[in-house]
């Protein structure tokens, strides 16, 4: 955990938001020394329950490394509410956006091959994150990241939860409601299963 001193002389802030994320906005941010980019998750712990839920995510972050996984940088908590997390910087928009540009303009539709590509990405990295026995549980196109040279990665791990065996189940309702697996609707036990169903909706 870097202190809050550390982390403020080693960054500057693009003060311009960029996006909102599962507990808080999100900025760009730059090495002062070697001016990369990266991602700043500011995430606001207003209850008990959000700060356990922010240091969760961070622990499951750093324990991730994979090519279709966002990768984790460092963090700091900014203050008594305030936590800090430096993410690698995807410069190729979201999933959602790709989605857009890509669509036909007479058919609507998109490429097959296109289509082919972003599911197998996609289905590594969730093969990746469930034989670490992590469920994403939030996934969905806008956190579906994309480097500029077309590698999918999956972010926003800020609903994910950690299960302790291989047939553990959750039970809490999670999720966008549109990519939700009809169990959790029913609140029933699920496992890496509702990722799947996320993934072909």
């Amino acid at each position: 955990m870097m202190s809050k001193q550390d982390f403020k002389q080693k960054y500057t802030v693009d003060k311009e938001e960029i996006g909102i994320g599962t507990n808080g906005k999100v900025f760009r941010i730059y090495d002062r020394i070697t001016n990369e980019p990266f991602v700043l998750k500011s995430n606001i712990a207003k209850n008990e329950d959000l700060m356990k839920r922010t240091w969760k995510e961070i622990q499951i972050l750093i324990g991730l490394e994979n090519e279709h996984i966002v990768k984790y940088i460092e963090a700091c908590q900014q203050s008594e509410i305030r936590i800090l997390i430096a993410m690698e910087y995807c410069d190729g928009g979201d999933l959602q956006q790709l989605m857009e540009k890509a669509r036909d303009k007479r058919t609507h539709g998109i490429d097959e091959n296109t289509l082919i590509n972003w599911l197998i990405q996609i289905a590594d990295g969730l093969e990746y994150i469930h034989g670490q026995k992590i469920l994403h549980r939030d996934l969905k196109p806008a956190n579906i990241l994309s480097t500029s040279k077309g590698v999918l990665k999956l972010g926003d791990f800020g609903l994910s939860k950690q299960l302790d065996s291989d047939t553990m189940s959750a039970i809490t309702t999670y999720g966008a409601q549109y990519y939700m697996a009809p169990e959790i609707f029913k609140f029933e036990k699920y496992n890496h299963k509702n990722d799947i169903w996320a993934l072909g909706v």
